[in-house]
C-alpha cells in the first residue's frame, strides 16, 4: 500500500532444468496499481494464492446510513 494505492508486483523466472519445445509466454516481471476508495481498512488487507491465482481481500469500513431531516 502507498497512500490509497494497492501495488501488486510479481515476476517469474525460467527453470533452467526444463527443456521447452515452444514457449508461449514471456518470463518477465509485472506491476499493477489499483486505486482504492477511502473507506478501506488498510491494515486488514489479505492476499493469498491458490492454484496460481492471486486472491486479494480488501475489507471496507461500514458506511453510516444517511440521516433524513424533515424541513418544516
Amino acid at each position: 500500500m502507498d497512500e490509497n494505492k494497492l501495488i501488486v508486483k510479481g515476476s517469474k523466472s525460467v527453470d533452467e532444468n526444463v527443456k521447452y519445445l515452444k514457449k508461449e509466454f514471456n518470463f518477465t516481471s509485472f506491476e499493477r496499481v489499483f486505486t482504492l476508495p477511502e473507506n478501506v481498512k488498510n491494515d486488514q488487507i489479505e492476499a493469498n494464492t491458490n492454484d496460481g491465482i492471486l486472491h486479494i481481500i480488501v475489507p471496507k469500513t461500514e458506511v453510516k446510513a444517511p440521516v433524513n431531516i424533515s424541513v418544516k
